[in-house]
């Protein structure tokens, strides 16, 4: 540990870590759903939709700003991205 007042008196786990042993009773946790609810490519990109359209065209060298005017709707993105699998491959 670091050689601090702030870590010395930082909380720890160690008053809710203290079973001897395992538990064994433990709980059942369902796997989770693997329901896949589509989406609309016709709607326009979200914020993170953007920034991930703008790096993608960094990565293959062109202007981010032109690609983020071209790309639209989901659809766009979408095509944008393919376009740089297959063309890396």
């Amino acid at each position: 540990m670091l050689p601090s007042a702030r870590i010395a008196n930082a909380p720890t786990l160690g008053q809710v870590l203290t079973l001897q042993t395992p538990r064994t009773n433990l709980p059942n946790i369902p796997p989770p759903s693997t329901n896949i609810i589509p989406t609309a490519t016709t709607l326009p990109l979200n914020d993170l939709q953007k920034s991930l359209v703008t790096a993608a065209a960094a990565q293959q060298g062109k202007d981010p700003a032109q690609a983020l005017n071209s790309v639209v709707t989901r659809q766009d993105a979408i095509d944008l991205l393919a376009s740089k699998s297959s063309s890396s491959k």
